[in-house]
């Protein structure tokens, strides 16, 4: 017959039920989350919970060739270049929450404000790509 430990068995139950865990945390954390309306700075982990829940349109503002070398998935391309204080994003209403990053966070913060001006009621800036943790497609 199989002799088991208890450590075994634990662990074994444990790593079955964590990511429930894990889960329910992020539930809580959407669920606690306050958009701002206007421009506002938000953590990366919480873009990436709001980005995994399909409640943002993301912009890149940097440049194509920046964002050729790799963005985050489902990115929308809009350098800082032609963002202006009349800019209207296709597709995207004034009212849809947008999370935008660059690099290291600097043009996204530039963006965030025209558009903000050029009537987008939530704007929120997570940053730069250099920073980010999770996943980076080409």
């Amino acid at each position: 017959m199989f002799k088991f430990s208890k450590t075994l068995i634990l662990a074994t139950g444990l790593s079955l039920i964590m990511p429930a865990f894990a889960n329910i945390d992020s539930q809580d954390a959407l669920k606690n989350f306050q958009m701002q309306e206007g421009y506002s700075e938000i953590t990366q982990d919480q873009a990436h919970l709001l980005i995994q829940n399909d409640k943002v349109v993301i912009i890149d503002v940097r440049t194509k060739e920046e964002f050729d070398k790799g963005h985050i998935p489902n990115a929308i391309n809009i350098p800082l270049e032609s963002i202006t204080d009349t800019t209207v994003i296709e597709n995207v209403a004034k009212d849809k929450p947008v999370a935008i990053y660059c690099r290291s966070g600097r043009r996204a913060t530039e963006a965030g404000n025209r558009l903000v001006k050029a009537g987008y009621k939530n704007v929120m800036n997570f940053g730069g790509i250099s920073t980010w943790k999770y996943e980076i497609v080409q």
